[in-house]
């Protein structure tokens, strides 16, 4: 992860909730594909379940969550674009809240429509034209 020859592991008994303010980005050093997060939860599951999930059918229950994170990324770069010598972590902290509000007007439609297969595509559109809109 780090360039280095170190193995990194994780504990799955020792799995609690943090508060996200206490996850700096100043302090993150890698982030999982979607495909490490589909083998992180069926690791999960299985380590207390017992039950195997296959891949695909995590995938499926994914996408929605994968699609608006990938808008979410290409939201706060376009907003990093155009924030020259502007506080970064309050260009993104701003570019987050104005993503999530834009997702949610209209009682969630956007967010909601993520949810159905069929709509992504045309809610990746909206998003991507209101980014063009914006910065």
């Amino acid at each position: 992860m780090q360039g280095d020859s170190s193995d990194y592991l994780a504990d799955f008994r020792d799995v609690a909730s943090v508060a996200s303010a206490l996850l700096e980005r100043s302090a993150r050093i890698a982030a999982l594909t979607n495909y490490g997060v589909h083998i992180l939860h069926q690791r999960q599951i299985y380590y207390q379940t017992r039950f195997n999930v296959d891949i695909p059918t995590l995938a499926e229950t994914f996408d929605p969550v994968a699609t608006e994170l990938e808008l979410q990324y290409e939201w706060v770069e376009a907003a990093m674009d155009t924030a020259s010598g502007m506080d970064i972590p309050e260009v993104i902290a701003a570019a987050e809240r104005d993503f999530a509000a834009y997702l949610d007007e209209d009682d969630r439609a956007r967010r909601n429509a993520l949810q159905q297969t069929a709509k992504r595509a045309d809610i990746r559109r909206q998003v991507r034209r209101e980014i063009m809109k914006r910065y």
